[in-house]
């Protein structure tokens, strides 16, 4: 299991030449069916449906107007996708969201292990504080933190089965 934090085909390790041909090639089979396995989940996307319920609880995904507790309503400013690949609920989704799950997914195929979402989750979060969106930047941090761990857990789910 260690080994899915690791590219798919690894560099040279020491204690490589330990390895059969036969045990290599079972090393990479499991690991490409663990990456595959953590992909299928952008077919679905229920999984978040269900952990948040309604779209007020994850709003920082699609922008919606929201409140921090602190003052007035923030309106999102930035860019939205109209034909969202990563749709949560009905309606728009944020660009900086498509593309924090487009790169994850794809690195999870070769890195199929909670780092890879984790380190993912933070280069997009620092992305987001940087586009100075009032909206955004008040709930990137928990909202991203939140849904890492979830994210997380559901790809160790989907691996433990192969």
């Amino acid at each position: 299991r260690h080994t899915l934090g690791q590219p798919l085909i690894p560099s040279w390790f020491e204690g490589i030449e330990l390895l059969t041909a036969a045990d290599l090639l079972a090393l990479l089979t499991y690991h490409r069916k663990c990456g595959d396995a953590a992909y299928a989940l952008k077919a679905d996307t229920s999984w978040i449906r269900t952990h948040y319920g309604d779209s007020k609880a994850c709003s920082w995904i699609s922008g919606q107007s929201t409140y921090d507790g602190r003052g007035p309503h923030s309106e999102c400013g930035c860019l939205k996708t109209k034909r969202a690949k990563h749709k949560v609920f009905s309606g728009e989704t944020l660009q900086w969201w498509e593309d924090f799950m487009e790169k994850t997914f794809q690195a999870l195929r070769d890195k199929p292990c909670g780092a890879t979402i984790v380190t993912s989750a933070e280069e997009t979060v620092k992305y987001v504080k940087g586009l100075n969106c009032n909206a955004c930047s008040l709930q990137v941090t928990n909202g991203m933190r939140d849904f890492s761990a979830l994210f997380v857990r559901k790809v160790e789910e989907e691996v433990s089965k192969v």
